[in-house]
């Protein structure tokens, strides 16, 4: 196989994204570094698939640093504990506790013009218990209260799409949640928020620590370089970095209004 990359910067590149990607809370595995790979090599260097390393490959350069990540940490145990500035919450089933975060996607998009329209916005609202997403709300407005508002309303609601949306497989998720925890950001702890929650009966928890978002970072990350880093307009991590003759080189989507 004819690589652009030498054989050393074949190896580094897997293996800076792997790294990248099981930061503090944030998880990546193998496939998802190919798919940064195969984004990066396709999307930012214009090559074709005989000119990059093959999964197979990726694979092997980072089968050292997948066993050395393969440590159990004893005492573990399989309860699921967040601990909270009131308290430790130990979860048991579903709807009981959920959480909510934000962050900007990792895509540029551009209007019927072709013109820079900027990135979105994705609050997104987690069951604590099964790891499922129960609704989210998508923007190009920085999140505040009121996005905060209506992913809530989205993950409470049955979920309904007109047939336009060709949605493959029915969104069932629904309910109530006994808890909600979150960061410390002001919007979480808006008088906003505390009204939608004293009338739904909902209590609301603030993290103790930054490092137990991982579940809903892994979210985030799983959304940026699986989904994202395939498609036209992505960007990476870096939000200046990619001018916007790259975006278009590459494709754009028409700027319209996503809500949930």
């Amino acid at each position: 196989m004819a690589f652009i990359f030498d054989l050393s910067s074949s190896s580094k590149i897997p293996n800076g994204f792997y790294r990248d990607g099981n930061k503090n809370s944030r998880r990546m595995n193998r496939n998802q570094v190919y798919n940064q790979v195969k984004g990066h090599a396709e999307l930012e260097l214009g090559l074709k698939e005989s000119e990059y390393p093959s999964h197979v490959f990726v694979y092997q350069v980072l089968a050292p640093l997948v066993e050395k990540k393969k440590v159990r940490h004893p005492g573990q145990g399989s309860r699921i504990v967040i601990k909270t500035t009131a308290g430790e919450l130990v979860v048991e089933r579903s709807n009981q506790v959920w959480q909510i975060d934000h962050t900007r996607l990792d895509s540029l998009l551009v209007d019927e013009n072709l013109e820079l329209a900027g990135s979105l916005y994705i609050t997104v609202v987690i069951d604590s218990y099964s790891g499922c997403a129960m609704g989210f709300y998508l923007g190009f407005e920085a999140a505040g209260s009121h996005e905060v508002a209506l992913a809530l309303r989205h993950a409470i609601l049955a979920k309904q799409y007109p047939p336009d949306y060709q949605i493959q497989h029915e969104w069932m998720l629904a309910g109530l949640p006994e808890y909600i925890v979150t960061d410390r950001a002001k919007e979480f702890r808006s008088g906003h928020l505390r009204r939608i929650a004293m009338d739904l009966n909902i209590q609301l928890r603030l993290r103790a620590y930054p490092q137990q978002e991982g579940l809903i970072e892994s979210l985030f990350d799983k959304a940026n370089k699986e989904v994202l880093s395939m498609l036209p307009g992505y960007k990476g991590s870096n939000v200046q970095k990619r001018p916007l003759e790259d975006v278009l080189k590459v494709g754009g989507y028409c700027k319209k209004t996503h809500k949930a």
